[in-house]
């Protein structure tokens, strides 16, 4: 069994997310098979590119109805970057795909004063909400790295784990919901903040 199942569906810094797992003692492991997705402990959803190619390829590979089912077992689910916008319903980066919908809103646009192709890189601080347990517990006001065009916007403002800000607009940096937490950013790429966030799942998992 493994402490984390980092979900290989071709699109993601997968071996970036595996070294900061091994860094602070997880066993985790990337993987597209559906039984050891099962019996892991935990699931990370990785992302980077498209929304559409993402739902596509997770399909392809027969592993949409396997995390929706990890997601019903109440174990931790982390998405990071684009592995937290596919749980969302839809994004206006492709209208005609729907996304897994276990958050209840939609990913916009990061449009700045209606200009198109805004998209937010590097190193922001980040507000968090008082929450319980939290991977993100000690980490306000610390700083995280980002690279993206479109940001998460949930119905439900009450799950908005925290906010960042870039260019004047404040926009949501991570959600909690249930047994899922999924940030915008980076926390492989985001130094020893990042390392953090694996050592309070680490402490989560292993309860």
């Amino acid at each position: 069994m493994f402490d984390v199942a980092i979900i290989n569906y071709e699109m993601g810094n997968l071996r970036s997310i595996l070294s900061a797992c091994e860094a602070v003692g997880l066993k985790a492991t990337i993987t597209d098979n559906p039984k050891i997705i099962k019996k892991s402990k935990s699931i990370i959803l990785p992302g980077v590119g498209a929304f559409n190619q993402a739902i596509k390829n997770i399909k392809k590979k027969k592993l949409f109805r396997v995390i929706l089912d990890f997601y019903y077992s109440k174990k931790p689910v982390i998405g990071i970057c684009l592995g937290m916008q596919i749980l969302f319903e839809e994004s206006e980066e492709n209208l005609n795909t729907k996304g897994f919908g276990i958050i209840k809103g939609a990913v916009r646009e990061f449009n700045y004063r209606n200009k198109n192709n805004v998209i937010n890189i590097g190193w922001r601080k980040i507000k968090v909400k008082k929450f319980k347990n939290t991977y993100l517990d000690i980490l306000n006001n610390k700083k995280f790295y980002f690279i993206h065009k479109f940001i998460c916007v949930p119905n439900d403002k009450n799950i908005i784990l925290a906010h960042s800000n870039y260019l004047n607009k404040k926009f949501c940096a991570a959600v909690k919901y249930q047994n899922v937490e999924a940030y915008q950013f980076h926390p492989e790429k985001s130094g020893i903040n990042g390392i953090k966030i694996y050592k309070n799942l680490k402490k989560k998992i292993m309860i």
